[in-house]
């Protein structure tokens, strides 16, 4: 598909927002301040034990023993230990000697955890993560997000002390069993699950419990499936000792100041894949990069409007187009307000959380805000919004290959077109470009990827940026209106037929473009097959 060729124009403006009130591993710490900021993942240490849900003994056997490790850890206020890490990868995947490490945790929410290269402090409102090696320290603030993303140490630790709900702890996973092993003379139960995501990855925990209901070792297994290859499988173990109940601490332990000669490091740094590529057109690229931001470096605040469309075979590009007002303000608020063909939706980080706010159905989800950039990823920001946050705008390219720079006209205006190649985690690759006028504003953003050999293209066109935007400090708030419903309270049963009721009718189009009825089949067996295509 041809990349240069310029999006249909902007038919209508976005409409105003409608003025809603209302980095080592980034560790254990990470866990211990977010995965308890949900009113569904609290449980007091007093509250009467929670039951599985089923009969399956593997599972009521699994659960009942983790609630027995939490009971016995809510009887300490901190806690410390000492953590030898291991880990391997390849097909045959085994344990080796690693790094050791030491934590403490004390409730309601601090955790230290020290390496001979590293320190990370979780002081209730903010993570610090320090390098000694490099001199360098990144704070972050707290969220449920960074939890989700990162891989954390023995975060399995951290969820029992802070009393995390078993029965959410285990709800997605299977194959749940009891076995019994040595630590040396030690007789333990180990305690089998695993688990899957949408990327499919597989992960298979294994946690050795000791008479006491102390966890004394944890291994988890993780096997990724990468496109024209065999599977990446990695081993991890943690083997924990020294576990001390209330020990003595120091004032500062929870505690951390920069030194003054010390660098701060970016989130976009550490999480930057690969190196920057080197080459004239890279080089060439970076620069144009930097002039992009170079216009944006003097203001406080930016606002602007982007069109985007879907091509590609079996996609209606008029059913794909969305429409999208972008109000960003230093240091890290945000509001996209979406409009597209399956509704209003509207994203919102107001410097502490991240909202998805849906109007019409009157639902919203809050999760944990780190750097704006960071936390909108789920967001898909483009390039523009990254520039206007990040502090080094050549990493947009790191990690990428074949970078490339031409001249081409949109409409009459001449434009610098920068290309480049991005790799995923899973192995599949996309060809983006950005098109930058010579007044170094942005014109248009493409994405395209190739998916079971059709080949599909993302155009998102930029309408006007005002850099003299000054945003009511309302529009960066959400406070959940009476009668509106969290997402993360909707159960997984939410919206289902009840067994045994009537099933409504509905009628669709069969593959000889012929409409069906389910009525039809009433009282003759039927098998409904349900898939995605995109």
């Amino acid at each position: 598909m041809d990349l240069r060729r310029p999006m249909p124009p902007i038919s209508e403006s976005i409409p105003p927002p409608r003025g809603h009130r209302s980095v080592s591993r980034l560790l254990i710490a990470v866990l211990a301040v977010s995965v308890f900021s949900s009113p569904r993942a609290l449980r007091g240490a007093g509250e009467q034990d929670s039951q599985p849900a089923g009969s399956d003994p593997g599972r009521r056997q699994v659960h009942q023993r983790l609630e027995a490790v939490v009971k016995v850890l809510s009887k300490a206020e901190a806690i410390a230990f000492d953590l030898n890490v291991g880990q391997s990868g390849g097909e045959d995947a085994r344990p080796f000697a690693g790094k050791k490490a030491r934590y403490a945790l004390k409730r309601p929410n601090l955790v230290r955890e020290e390496r001979s290269d590293s320190l990370a402090v979780a002081d209730g409102k903010v993570i610090w993560s320090y390098r000694r090696d490099q001199n360098s320290y990144t704070p972050i603030h707290h969220s449920e997000y960074m939890f989700a993303v990162t891989l954390v140490d023995v975060k399995l630790v951290a969820q029992l002390f802070f009393g995390g709900d078993v029965t959410l702890m285990l709800d997605k996973q299977r194959d749940l069993s009891l076995q019994k092993d040595k630590i040396g003379d030690i007789e333990c139960d180990v305690l089998c699950w695993k688990g899957s995501n949408r990327q499919g990855m597989t992960t298979a925990h294994r946690i050795w419990i000791d008479g006491q209901c102390l966890p004394r070792r944890i291994e988890r297994r993780t096997e990724r499936n990468v496109l024209d290859g065999p599977a990446h499988v990695t081993l991890a173990t943690y083997e924990i000792s020294e576990l001390a109940f209330n020990p003595s601490l120091a004032a500062g332990t929870f505690v951390f100041t920069p030194p003054k000669d010390a660098r701060e490091r970016t989130l976009i740094e550490i999480n930057s894949r690969g190196e920057m590529p080197e080459s004239p057109e890279a080089r060439k690229a970076q620069e144009i990069l930097e002039a992009v931001q170079g216009t944006l470096k003097a203001i406080e605040a930016i606002e602007y409007a982007l069109e985007s469309h879907m091509e590609g075979e079996g996609i209606n590009p008029k059913k794909s187009a969305s429409r999208r007002r972008i109000q960003a303000q230093r240091p890290g608020l945000a509001r996209f307000d979406d409009v597209s063909p399956r509704g209003e939706r509207i994203y919102l980080l107001d410097g502490e959380w991240m909202w998805t706010i849906a109007p019409a159905g009157k639902t919203y989800r809050r999760s944990g805000q780190m750097d704006p950039y960071l936390s909108a990823r789920g967001v898909n920001p483009e390039p523009y919004f990254r520039l206007f946050f990040e502090k080094n705008p050549t990493r947009l390219l790191a990690g990428c290959r074949d970078v490339k720079v031409s001249r081409s006209k949109w409409g009459e205006k001449e434009c610098d077109v920068i290309e480049w190649t991005e790799t995923k985690d899973h192995g599949s690759e996309r060809r983006l470009s950005f098109w930058v006028d010579d007044a170094r504003r942005p014109v248009q953003y493409t994405r395209e990827w190739n998916y079971q050999d059709k080949t599909y293209v993302e155009r998102v066109r930029y309408g006007p940026a005002n850099l003299a935007a000054k945003p009511d400090s309302e529009v960066f708030k959400f406070a959940p209106p009476a009668g509106w419903t969290d997402e993360a309270e909707i159960g997984l049963d939410h919206g289902l037929i009840a067994v045994g009721s009537p099933a409504p009718d509905f009628e669709a189009t069969d593959l000889d473009g012929k409409k069906v009825g389910f009525s039809d089949f009433r009282g003759k067996p039927l098998l409904l097959m349900f898939w995605f295509y995109g």
